[in-house]
């Protein structure tokens, strides 16, 4: 008679692609900054729900929307990438 294998507990193939999947490194490329602090050297890209802590600070200092950050030429980076 055969013993029975809890499917949770035992190590099956399953498992192993499980995990092959996970480590595999799938996914997007890292995106091309768009914008750059000329000061630190940080960038951003320009998207995601939420801009990173420098670019807060730039609009706060100069009483900026994100929409004012994003239409000026001074933070745009230099790096050749489409936008």
């Amino acid at each position: 008679m055969l013993a029975y294998q809890h499917p949770v507990l035992s190590n099956t193939a399953s498992d192993a692609e499980m995990e092959f999947s996970r480590d595999s490194g799938g996914g997007r490329p890292p995106l091309t900054p768009k914008f750059t602090n000329p000061e630190t050297g940080d960038t951003w890209s320009g998207r995601g729900p939420y801009p990173p802590q420098w670019v807060k600070s730039v609009m706060d200092a100069r009483g900026w929307t994100l929409e004012d950050f994003k239409g000026s030429d001074e933070f745009l980076s230099k790096a050749p990438g489409k936008y």
